[in-house]
């Protein structure tokens, strides 16, 4: 191949202007040159004489593509030489042209995921020659963001102290902390308690009560308002009240603690009494509906029109107790009785009401006496 592309060169060099001196040889047929008129052409591109090619055949030579082995391909020697090379390393070549990385990493696919961190090798080309992936476990240092302290307590085994609480797991011993929504709590688990309340607190009851207390007197069940007191060994009665006399059975009590009502109530003013058909209330006692009393009273009555009659009555505002009548004779003549009597559980506040028959004139006197006692009412329990 060299050969033929030399002779071409020197006919070149033969036939160029700059050869003045040269007288050319008459011009050839077409698409030869006048040189090629003294050697035959080539008769073929693998032909290896010293025949010089004609123009023509250099040209249908080229245009032919020149002879090249398969797999091969034209690089430049460091002596600018077309030179015929094998492409070799990471990229080879096909006869049709088309280029091939070289394998280095026969781990082909996807590497990497929420989970899952991915380790590579690139060499020096930029190539990655091996690739893998593990369990993503970043040190608990480099990760930002967090509140203060946490990452150290992510560095601490649970269970341990400075630990991080998991769900279900130890609680350990905290330096303070807040039961208030705390549920579950079991009794056996509450430390500082005497002897027994454990016990008292999972079933409670008088025993298990009484058990716990070391300065105790006494067995049984507790007491609560209204309950039971039962048979006490001793007792202070100074403060009770509402005593039961019927169940006294043995001794004497002082009258004045038997608890019996002692009760008197007088006017503070006068009361008209402006109509001869109704009874109007003048002293009375707010004894309550319970027991038997006696009961007496004093009323004090005139009339400032002249004649009248008075009548009166002693009760408890259902149950007359006792009654009675006053004849008035004169304008403001004052005339005074009494009336008393015995009741039992009363319906309403015990007291003498009275009214003039015969005048709208009629009044209840407070004060004719000048003592303030002129009409008054007393009650005194006796059962």
């Amino acid at each position: 191949m060299r050969r033929p592309l030399l002779a071409l060169a020197v006919a070149a060099l033969l036939i160029s202007p700059a050869s003045a001196q040269i007288t050319p040889f008459p011009p050839g047929p077409t698409g030869q040159s006048n040189l090629a008129l003294i050697a035959p052409t080539p008769a073929s591109p693998t032909e290896s004489s010293n025949r010089i090619a004609t123009t023509r055949w250099v040209n249908d030579f080229v245009g032919a593509g020149l002879p090249l082995a398969s797999g091969k391909i034209w690089i430049g020697s460091v002596g600018n030489i077309a030179t015929p090379q094998t492409p070799s390393g990471d990229l080879t070549v096909s006869n049709a042209g088309v280029f091939t990385f070289g394998t280095v990493n026969a781990n082909v696919g996807s590497f990497g995921s929420v989970t899952q961190c991915a380790s590579v090798t690139v060499n020096a080309k930029g190539l990655v020659t091996a690739a893998s992936q593990n369990v993503c476990t970043p040190a608990i240092a480099s990760v930002t963001g967090l509140g203060t302290g946490v990452a150290t307590a992510l560095a601490v085994n649970v269970g341990s102290a400075g630990a991080f609480v998991t769900f279900n797991g130890a609680l350990g011993t905290p330096a303070s902390g807040n039961l208030a929504n705390t549920s579950n709590l079991p009794v056996s688990g509450l430390a500082g308690m005497s002897a027994g309340m454990a016990t008292w607190l999972a079933a409670a009851s008088s025993a298990n009560l009484r058990a716990t207390v070391t300065d105790e007197t006494g067995t049984g069940l507790l007491y609560f308002q209204g309950g039971d007191i039962g048979t006490p060994s001793a007792g202070v009665a100074t403060n009770l009240t509402a005593l039961n006399a019927t169940q006294l059975t043995t001794g004497t009590i002082p009258t004045a603690r038997l608890g019996l009502g002692q009760l008197t109530n007088s006017l503070g003013a006068n009361v008209a009494l402006n109509n001869t058909s109704n009874y109007f209330d003048g002293p009375s006692v707010a004894q309550g509906s319970t027991g038997t009393w006696w009961v007496s009273g004093t009323i004090t009555a005139n009339d400032t029109a002249g004649a009248a009659n008075i009548q009166c009555k002693l009760w408890d505002g259902t149950t007359v107790i006792a009654s009675g009548q006053a004849s008035i004779s004169a304008v403001n003549l004052s005339v005074s009785f009494g009336l008393s009597g015995f009741i039992t559980s009363p319906a309403g506040n015990l007291r003498i009401s009275c009214k003039d028959a015969a005048s709208t004139s009629g009044n209840l006197l407070f004060n004719a006496s000048g003592n303030s006692k002129d009409s008054t009412v007393s009650a005194f329990r006796i059962n």
